[in-house]
C-alpha cells in the first residue's frame, strides 16, 4: 500500500520506507475517538507535507542519519520538540526491517535498547556509542541540519 498523507500508523511501525517517502511525521492527537480513526491513541501519527521542521513543534518525528562509533551509517528517526526550545528525544534505528528504540536523554534506563542496538548490529557497545546523527530535515530558516548524539 503506496504511503500518502492519508496514512496513519503507530509511531513504532515507522519504517525506512515511510521516513523516505515523508520524512516528517507527527503525533494525530486531535484525531482520537473521531470517525474513521477509532482505533487510534496518542501512540499514531501521521505524515507531514513538506520538509522543513517548523517553528512550534511537540513530539514530531523526523529522518535522521545516524553513524556508530567505529563509523557504520544507518538510517532512522529523531523525536523532536521545540515548544519551549529546541530539544531532542528518542529516536530509532531501522535495521533489516525493524525498528529498534534509541531512548532519549529522559529515560532513566537507557541501557536494555542500547544492547539490543549493539547486538542486533553484531557489535560491541563501545562500538555502537556515542551513536551520532543528523537530522535530514532543516529547521525552517535554518542553512544547516541540526545533529546531536546519543551517549
Amino acid at each position: 500500500m503506496p504511503i500518502t498523507l492519508n496514512t496513519r500508523k503507530l509511531a513504532d511501525d515507522l519504517s525506512a520506507e515511510d521516513m523516505a517517502a515523508f520524512p516528517i511525521w507527527e503525533y494525530a492527537y486531535d484525531e482520537e475517538g473521531l470517525p474513521g480513526h477509532e482505533d487510534q491513541d496518542e501512540t499514531w501519527v501521521r505524515p507531514v507535507a513538506g520538509s522543513e521542521l517548523g517553528e512550534l513543534l511537540d513530539g514530531t518525528s523526523a529522518a535522521a542519519r545516524f553513524e556508530t562509533a567505529s563509523g557504520q551509517q544507518l538510517d532512522g528517526l529523531v523525536e523532536v520538540s521545540s515548544t519551549i526550545e529546541f530539544e531532542y528525544g528518542p529516536g530509532a534505528v531501522f535495521l533489516d526491517g525493524r525498528h529498534l528504540f534509541l531512548p532519549g536523554p529522559e529515560h532513566l534506563r537507557p541501557i536494555k535498547p542500547r544492547r539490543e542496538l549493539a547486538a542486533a548490529l553484531g557489535q560491541p557497545l563501545e562500538q555502537v556509542f556515542p551513536l551520532k546523527f543528523t537530522l535530514k530535515v532543516r529547521v525552517a530558516g535554518e542553512t544547516g541540519f541540526r545533529s546531536g548524539v546519543f551517549e
